[in-house]
C-alpha cells in the first residue's frame, strides 16, 4: 500500500543488518534486492526471492527498467518497530506492507505478521503489489487508479478467480454494485476499497488488453486529468467507463 504523503516518514539511517548481509552475500555488483531487518533468516530468504520475482512480474506489464535496482525491503522483527519506521499504529493488522520514503530513496516495509497470517502467494501479491508502486509514475492519479492497477499488477500472473482471492470483500461488492469510483474508508472496510479498484482494472483489461492497464495510468497521470488520460489511452470518457464497471458488477450479482 502506497503511504498518504502526510504519513511518509523518515528511515532512520542504519549499517547493514545481518538480513542485509545474507540478502546481498555473493554479489559483486549492486544487488536487485537489498534487504534490512532483524527477521529470521528464512523469511529474509524467501522475501528476497519474493522480491527479484515481482521486479520481474512488474517489469513484464510495466515495461523492462521501469524498477529501479536495488529493490529494498525492511523486514521489522516485531510491531514496535514497524510502528516507528512506517507511522502506522503498532496494533494495524490490516495493512502488510507499506512504503516509506526518505531522501528520494523508497523502502518496502513489510508487516512483521504478514509471514504468519499470508499464504506464501500473498506474500508474494503483497511484495509484487508494493513494488509496482516503484514503477508507476510520481505524477498524482486517483486513490483508487494507483492503487487499483497495482492490485491488478500483483494478482495478474495468478491463476485464482478474482472472486476467490477477494472473498467476502467480492461479495459485498456482487451484492451492492457500486455506481461510484472506489474511495479510500469507504463501507465494506479496507480490502473492499481494494477489491473495487482492481476490479475497475480487470475491467480495462478485459476490454482493451492487459497493457492497456499501465497506458490508462501513464495517461491520467500526463494528463492530470481522469477524463482526458482515459480519452487518450482507452478512447472513451471516463463516464462511460465507470458506467460499464458498474453494469460488469451487476453482472457479479448472485443469481
Amino acid at each position: 500500500m502506497a503511504a498518504e504523503p502526510s504519513r511518509r516518514v523518515l528511515l532512520r539511517a542504519a549499517l547493514l543488518s545481518p538480513a542485509a548481509l545474507l540478502a546481498t552475500s555473493g554479489c559483486s555488483r549492486e544487488p536487485a534486492v537489498l534487504v534490512t531487518g532483524s527477521a529470521p533468516v528464512q523469511q529474509v530468504t524467501a522475501y528476497r526471492d519474493h522480491a527479484e520475482r515481482a521486479v520481474g512480474l512488474v517489469e513484464d506489464l510495466w515495461g523492462e527498467g521501469t524498477v529501479a535496482r536495488p529493490v529494498r525491503l525492511d523486514l521489522p522483527g516485531d510491531t514496535a518497530r514497524w510502528a516507528a519506521v512506517t507511522g502506522h499504529p503498532a496494533e494495524e493488522t490490516e495493512i502488510p506492507a507499506s512504503l516509506v520514503s526518505r531522501g528520494g530513496v523508497t523502502t518496502v516495509v513489510v508487516h512483521p505478521g504478514a509471514w504468519e497470517r499470508l499464504t506464501a502467494q500473498g506474500r508474494q501479491a503483497v511484495v509484487t503489489h508494493e513494488v509496482t508502486h516503484l514503477a508507476q509514475p510520481e505524477a498524482e492519479v486517483p486513490w483508487w487508479l494507483r492503487e487499483g492497477t497495482a492490485e491488478f499488477t500483483a494478482h495478474r500472473s495468478g491463476s485464482a478467480d478474482p472472486s476467490l482471492v477477494a472473498g467476502q470483500a467480492w461479495r459485498q461488492l456482487a451484492a451492492d454494485p457500486p455506481a461510484r469510483w472506489p474511495q479510500p474508508g469507504a463501507a465494506g472496510g479496507r480490502w473492499a476499497t481494494y477489491a473495487a479498484a482492481w476490479s475497475v482494472c480487470l475491467v480495462v483489461a478485459a476490454e482493451h488488453g492487459d497493457e492497456a492497464v499501465p497506458r490508462w495510468h501513464r495517461a491520467v497521470a500526463d494528463s492530470g486529468s481522469l477524463d482526458e488520460g482515459t480519452r487518450q489511452a482507452l478512447d472513451r470518457t471516463d463516464e462511460d467507463l465507470l458506467r460499464a464497471w458498474s453494469a460488469w458488477w451487476a453482472d457479479q450479482a448472485p443469481a
